[in-house]
C-alpha cells in the first residue's frame, strides 16, 4: 500500500526534493517513496527547478568521484578487469580500444592504391562497400 501523498505545498517544495535526493544518494524511486510521490513527480521537479537539479548533479557527480576512486584503486592492485575498463574508456585517443574509429570528409576526392593488397584485403573491402550501399 502507498503512503499517503504529502499535501501540495509541501509537494512542491524544492527544499523538500533536494533534502529527499540528498537523502537516498540520488536513487529517484526510494526519494519518490520517502516524499510520497512518484518517480515521475521527482523528475520533475529536477527538470523544473534548477536548484533540484543542481543539487542532484552534484549527487550524481560524487557518486562518479567514488566510483573512480574504487576503480583507482582496483588499477593500483594490478586488477586486469580495471587496467581493461581504463584502457578502453580512457585510453581511447591512444589507441586502446576494442575498434577504432575512423573519420573520413566524403566531399573530398582522395585516389587510393589498391595495388598492394590482397585478393582477400579487396574482397572484405567490397563487403564493408555492399554493407554500405544497403544502409
Amino acid at each position: 500500500m502507498r503512503p499517503p501523498r504529502k499535501s501540495n505545498k509541501q509537494q512542491l517544495q524544492p527544499a523538500n526534493y533536494i533534502k529527499a535526493l540528498n537523502q537516498t544518494g540520488g536513487f529517484l524511486t526510494y526519494a519518490a517513496k520517502k516524499l510520497g510521490v512518484t518517480y515521475v513527480a521527482v523528475q520533475k521537479a529536477i527538470d523544473n527547478w534548477p536548484e533540484v537539479k543542481e543539487a542532484y548533479d552534484s549527487i550524481l557527480e560524487n557518486r562518479l568521484d567514488l566510483t573512480e576512486d574504487k576503480l583507482t584503486q582496483a588499477i593500483k592492485a594490478k586488477k586486469p578487469w580495471a587496467i581493461q575498463l581504463m584502457l578502453k574508456y580512457k585510453g581511447r585517443h591512444r589507441g586502446y580500444a576494442e575498434k577504432q574509429i575512423i573519420e573520413a570528409d566524403v566531399n573530398n576526392k582522395h585516389e587510393l592504391d589498391l595495388s598492394n593488397l590482397s585478393n582477400k584485403d579487396l574482397k572484405a573491402m567490397r563487403a564493408i562497400w555492399e554493407k554500405g550501399k544497403k544502409k
